[in-house]
């Protein structure tokens, strides 16, 4: 199971004077705000680099290190989340820091280090370098091991990346940078799916993660696993083929403690050559169904138990999903790392629905550079 962060109650971005006024007419005031809010949603942004050659600075402290740092531009909605993704192509022991440089309204600045990554195998429950970054709360923001979350509309952000090359490596090269940004929770737009497309489904291998000793808590590596199969064999490359316990150790984040951390799962992904892998929180139904329509499976977290048709969601039920497809009937075909031994099921879509926005609708992306996304993410590149 992946832990469910929880987050404090989001702000509400308006404020309304009503004085005097009638039963009647507050009500009516009250059901056609809520009637907007509903219909004219923001959409989630996001925002990718491919090269940052022209934000890179020149520094040397204790040890040598290279500096990216750059404007992240704001959309015109209040910001109240951010994720952040990389790609980075590193030999050995380098690391990279990600950090975002927020300022308010007030004047205030305040820095969010969003986490260390190293790639290479660290043990479960092993300190190491690649690790999220702890008690960074203040009144301006707090970090959930993966996401910002601020408590007050940032105004102006900067995005910095320490590289630090290692001992071994000559340098690592950083292919490509991406950011999620979110509205505030009340203003998620519905999603609301078009009429029932034709049917594909996308061979994606099956694995079950309780077939492994600690497994239990793998939702996440799992579904990383399975997608990079698919690409293995599709691309006749066996670099993308891993088992389930080595990804495990490849996104394990001590600091969490756990595998699910949706920055680290994509950077594994993404760090080998001519792949992409980025976490996005997509706006509508039918964009999960432009990337199964271009042959890219989708991993995606859901609440476990709405997914399984409850009423109510519990404590830490958040899960990893692999969407391969929607049957006759427009229900996701799903790769359930937790169904054993039936891996492969579909869900009512109504229940997939409410499962995915429990999370806002995340989603891992994770494809070869040569495929183009469809047009529907709207991905705004810099």
């Amino acid at each position: 199971m992946q832990k469910i962060k929880k987050l404090k109650e989001p702000f509400f971005p308006m404020k309304y004077s009503i004085i005097q006024q009638q039963k009647g007419t507050f009500l009516a005031v009250i059901c056609s705000c809520i009637f907007s809010l509903l219909v004219m949603g923001e959409k989630h942004h996001f925002l990718a680099w491919e090269n940052t050659d022209n934000h890179r600075l020149s520094h040397r402290d204790d040890r040598e290190k290279v500096v990216y740092r750059f404007p992240l531009p704001l959309p015109d909605f209040q910001v109240s989340e951010l994720i952040p993704s990389w790609n980075l192509q590193s030999v050995s022991d380098g690391f990279l820091d990600v950090v975002i440089h927020a300022s308010f309204l007030s004047g205030k600045s305040r820095m969010f280090n969003m986490g260390r990554w190293a790639k290479g195998g660290q043990s479960l429950d092993q300190m190491g370098p690649r690790t999220s970054i702890n008690d960074q709360k203040n009144d301006y923001g707090v970090v959930y091991t993966d996401t910002l979350v601020f408590k007050q509309t940032p105004t102006n952000c900067e995005v910095e990346l320490r590289l630090y090359p290692g001992n071994e490596d000559k340098g690592g090269t950083l292919d490509f940078f991406g950011v999620c940004l979110s509205p505030p929770p009340a203003l998620d737009k519905l999603l609301r799916p078009s009429p029932i497309p034709e049917t594909r489904l996308i061979d994606v291998p099956i694995l079950c993660q309780r077939d492994y000793i600690g497994g239990g808590v793998w939702c996440s590596p799992t579904s990383v696993t399975m997608i990079m199969h698919y690409w293995s064999k599709k691309l006749a490359r066996s670099d993308l083929r891993y088992s389930v316990s080595e990804t495990a150790n490849l996104v394990y984040d001590p600091g969490w403690p756990g595998t699910g951390n949706w920055a680290f799962n994509v950077a594994f992904a993404g760090g080998h050559l001519n792949m992409r892998a980025h976490v996005n929180r997509l706006n509508a139904i039918d964009e999960l169904r432009a990337l199964i329509d271009a042959g890219v499976p989708v991993a995606a977290s859901v609440s476990y138990d709405l997914l399984k048709g409850k009423a109510v969601k519990g404590n830490n039920d958040g899960h990893l999903v692999v969407v391969v497809g929607f049957d006759q009937s427009g229900d996701p075909m799903i790769n359930d790392p937790a169904a054993c031994p039936e891996v492969q099921r579909s869900y009512p879509l109504e229940h997939f629905i409410k499962a995915w926005q429990s999370s806002r609708q995340t989603v891992y992306i994770i494809y070869p550079t040569k495929i183009s996304l469809p047009g529907q993410l709207e991905i705004h590149w810099q």
